[in-house]
C-alpha cells in the first residue's frame, strides 16, 4: 500500500540524473535562444554594411566626375575662372581621399568581424 522512498526516479534513471538531464536542456535551450537572438541583431547590421559599401562607391563616383568635368572645363576657358575651378578639383580630390580612407576603415573593421567568427 505504501511506497518506501527510493533514490530512483522514472524508468531506472536516478533523480540526479533526471535533474541533470534538466539543467542540460535548460542550457540548451537558453543557447539556443542566444544563438537566434544574435542572428536577428547581425542580419540587419550585414545589410546596412553592404549599403553603407555602396554609398561609398557612389560617392566616389560623383565626386570623380565632378573633378573630370572641372579639369575638362580649365582646359576650355583659360580666364578667370581657373582659379575657382582649380579649387572645386582639389575639394574633389580631397572628399574622394576621404571617403576612400573611410572605405577603407569600413573593410578593416569588417575583416576584424570576420576574424572573430
Amino acid at each position: 500500500m505504501y511506497r518506501r522512498y527510493s533514490q530512483v526516479g522514472d524508468g531506472n534513471l536516478s533523480l540526479s540524473q533526471i535533474n541533470r538531464n534538466r539543467a542540460r536542456n535548460i542550457l540548451i535551450i537558453l543557447l539556443l535562444a542566444v544563438v537566434a537572438a544574435l542572428l536577428v541583431i547581425s542580419i540587419p547590421l550585414l545589410v546596412n554594411r553592404s549599403s553603407t559599401r555602396t554609398q561609398y562607391i557612389q560617392q566616389l563616383q560623383k565626386e570623380c566626375k565632378e573633378a573630370i568635368t572641372d579639369t575638362s572645363m580649365i582646359s576650355r576657358t583659360a580666364g578667370a575662372d581657373s582659379a575657382a575651378l582649380l579649387s572645386r578639383v582639389r575639394s574633389n580630390i580631397h572628399a574622394m581621399r576621404v571617403v576612400n580612407s573611410l572605405s577603407g576603415q569600413q573593410m578593416v573593421e569588417d575583416a576584424k568581424l570576420q576574424s572573430m567568427q
